[in-house]
């Protein structure tokens, strides 16, 4: 294991170890609006991931920053949900892969689950560097899927009111608002079999993995309104 740099301390993490298989059905690409409060839609509901060969895992950083990772790489990309870009932002060692990730916001870490490699990676967001690599199995002898610093749960996020959960669900390519009162679900016709979500402020971003499409060549994060009024 790597040593972390003065300063910063980490968060006990949770690893899951979990093998995955999935047969899932893409949703067609299409236009999706959603109005702002003056009735217009003017902000970005796609953000491309450029020169991306995967994706899988988001996270939620400061403001209306969200981070996105390379399934396949593992490098790691920064966005911003407000304008509706995403740009490299960490180019990952050879051999590393990008799975789920959370962000430690007090500390300005992003911990990252490596899936097949067996480790999970933790990143200096000031610097950019590596700070720790935990070794948690054998190459391929298990997959490490996600990573939890807080509550988060992986596919989940908690609305900004407080009250609602907004829950992924791959295979039918839709979000689910679930409340105590009723459950209603968020679709998009930008959705291609959608996986982890990051919440920030009353929009959720959702990573395309398109794990149906062995053949894409783009990968993108999906912006969707978590709550109506918001």
């Amino acid at each position: 294991m790597r040593n972390i740099h003065a300063g910063k301390s980490i968060r006990r993490v949770a690893v899951g170890m979990l093998a995955v298989a999935a047969f899932l059905v893409p949703a067609p690409l299409a236009s999706a609006a959603r109005a702002d409060p003056a009735g217009r839609d003017d902000r970005p509901r796609v953000s491309r991931l450029p020169g991306a060969t995967g994706a899988e895992g988001i996270a939620a950083g400061d403001g209306s920053t969200f981070f996105a990772g390379d399934l396949l790489n593992g490098n790691i990309f920064r966005g911003d949900i407000d304008k509706g870009k995403a740009k490299l932002f960490i180019t990952a060692p050879e051999g590393r892969a990008a799975v789920g990730m959370k962000v430690d916001r007090e500390n300005d870490l992003l911990f990252v689950a490596g899936g097949a490699t067996g480790q999970a990676y933790v990143y200096d967001l000031e610097t950019k560097k590596t700070v720790k690599v935990y070794d948690l199995a054998p190459a391929g002898a298990s997959f490490i899927n996600d990573v939890t610093v807080t509550h988060d749960l992986n596919g989940i996020a908690a609305a900004k009111d407080g009250h609602r959960l907004i829950v992924a669900h791959t295979g039918r390519g839709a979000l689910y608002r679930v409340d105590p009162d009723d459950g209603s679900n968020i679709t998009s016709g930008n959705f291609d079999v959608p996986t982890t979500a990051a919440l920030s402020g009353n929009t959720v971003a959702l990573v395309n993995a398109k794990f149906a499409t062995p053949a894409a060549t783009s990968f993108e994060v999906v912006l969707v309104r978590a709550c109506h009024g918001g």
